[in-house]
C-alpha cells in the first residue's frame, strides 16, 4: 500500500529543524514589532531599521518552514542557515544611540611630584538621551559613588551643571528645509544622527522659547571632532557655507505650518 501523506505534514528526518523553526518565528515577529513600534514612537532610526531587518527575517522563517511543510528539508535548512549568517552582520552595521560618561581629567593633587597624593579629582561628563531626566541620573551616581567608595575614603560630588536632553522632530519644517540645503550642495540625503541634544542652550531654546534648533555638521567621520589632531576640509568648510545659505533660503520659502511660499528666485549653488 502508498503511504498517502497529507502535503502539510513534516518530514519524519526534519523534527529538529521544525521544532527551531516553530520557535524562532514568534520570536522573530514578537521582537519585529516590538522594536519597530519603539523606534517609532521614540523616532529611533536604528531601531525601525533593526526591526524591519527582524521582520524580514520573520518573513524569510516562515517560508523555509512553509518549504519543510512540503517536504523540501535541503532547501529549508538552506534558506534558514543563509538569513541567520546575513542577519548578523546586518544587525552588527545598526547603531543604536546610548547614554554616555566621560571623565575628561583624572588629577592627583598632591604638594611633591615623588609622594602618594591623598587627594584625586576628576570631571564626569553625562550625556543624555530623551527621557532622562539629569536630576534622577544625579541621584543615582551619587548614590553609585556612596555604595563604592572604601570606608577609608570620603568622597563628595559637586555639579557644575545640569541640562535636559533635547530630541528635534525629523518632520518639521526646519529640519527638512535642513536636509533640502544638503541635498542640493553636497547631492546626497543627509544622514540622521543624533548629536548636539546635550547641548545646554538647545534644551532651554525648545523649553522656553518652543524654538526648534537646527544642528548641521559638515565635518567628516575622520575629522578627529574635539581631538588633538583635529582637521576640517576646506571644501567642507566652503560646502558648509553654502549649504548654511541654502538652508535658509529653503527655510524662507516655508511658512509656519509647513506650506511653501512661492517666489520667484533661487539660490545658485554651482561649482562644488
Amino acid at each position: 500500500m502508498t503511504d498517502q501523506r497529507p502535503s502539510h505534514s513534516l518530514p519524519d528526518d526534519a523534527p529538529q529543524l521544525a521544532q527551531f523553526l516553530r520557535w524562532l518565528i514568534p520570536v522573530a515577529v514578537v521582537s519585529a514589532v516590538s522594536t519597530t513600534a519603539g523606534g517609532v514612537v521614540y523616532h529611533e532610526q536604528s531601531s525601525i531599521a533593526t526591526g524591519l531587518v527582524v521582520a524580514a527575517a520573520g518573513t524569510v522563517f516562515m517560508a523555509a518552514r512553509l518549504l519543510l511543510r512540503t517536504g523540501r528539508q535541503v532547501e529549508s535548512f538552506a534558506l534558514t542557515v543563509g538569513t541567520i549568517l546575513v542577519v548578523g552582520p546586518l544587525l552588527a552595521l545598526i547603531k543604536p544611540i546610548y547614554p554616555v560618561l566621560t571623565i575628561l581629567p583624572l588629577l592627583a593633587v598632591g604638594l611633591a611630584v615623588s609622594m602618594l597624593s591623598g587627594r584625586a579629582l576628576a570631571k564626569l561628563s553625562f550625556r543624555l538621551v530623551p527621557d532622562q531626566e539629569p536630576a534622577e541620573i544625579e541621584r543615582l551616581v551619587r548614590r553609585f559613588i556612596a555604595r563604592v567608595a572604601p570606608p577609608t575614603v570620603r568622597a563628595t560630588l559637586r555639579t557644575h551643571i545640569r541640562s535636559r536632553p533635547a530630541l528635534i522632530d525629523r518632520k518639521h519644517p526646519a529640519m527638512q528645509a535642513a536636509a533640502t540645503a544638503y541635498r542640493r550642495v553636497f547631492g546626497r540625503v543627509p544622514r540622521w544622527v543624533r548629536s548636539g541634544g546635550s547641548i545646554p542652550a538647545v534644551s532651554e531654546f525648545t523649553r522656553v522659547l518652543d524654538v526648534p534648533t537646527v544642528l548641521m555638521g559638515f565635518a567628516s567621520p575622520g575629522d578627529g571632532l574635539h581631538g588633538p589632531n583635529e582637521k576640517f576640509s576646506l571644501k567642507n568648510f566652503q560646502r558648509g557655507i553654502l549649504c548654511s545659505v541654502a538652508f535658509l533660503e529653503s527655510l524662507g520659502r516655508t511658512s509656519r505650518n509647513g506650506r511653501v511660499i512661492e517666489r520667484a528666485g533661487q539660490v545658485v549653488l554651482n561649482g562644488y
